[in-house]
């Protein structure tokens, strides 16, 4: 999912969804390595982050993969109803460390829609 915002700055963002290997095949590297093929096409595209919502309990292999837990959760509006995601992770690809602490610390707003 592809998804432009203006606000903090101009951003392109990645949505990441539903990365699953079977229960047989785990621990073996695959989601890591879909991940990093993920991220490699995202910068050849010009992307500035990827974006996903995930449950606590499976963050693990997204921290192994560098993504990063923002400090307050991203908003959208789906109608006209204001939603939340308390847990968000970005991975940066072609932004600044000051773009990335500044979502990191604020949250992100990313418009209207469903993720």
């Amino acid at each position: 999912v592809e998804r432009r915002i203006s606000k903090p700055s101009h951003l392109k963002i990645a949505g990441i969804g539903n990365v699953a290997v079977k229960k047989s095949h785990q621990r073996k590297g695959y989601a890591t390595n879909m991940l990093l093929k993920a991220h490699q096409f995202l910068s050849k595209e010009q992307f500035n982050l990827s974006l996903l919502f995930c449950a606590p309990d499976h963050m693990a292999v997204y921290k192994k993969s560098a993504y990063v837990l923002l400090h307050k959760p991203v908003t959208f509006y789906v109608k006209a109803e204001l939603q939340t995601e308390d847990t968000a992770l970005i991975y940066p690809i072609n932004m600044s460390p000051d773009q990335q602490n500044q979502i990191i610390q604020n949250g992100l707003h990313i418009g209207r829609g469903t993720w």
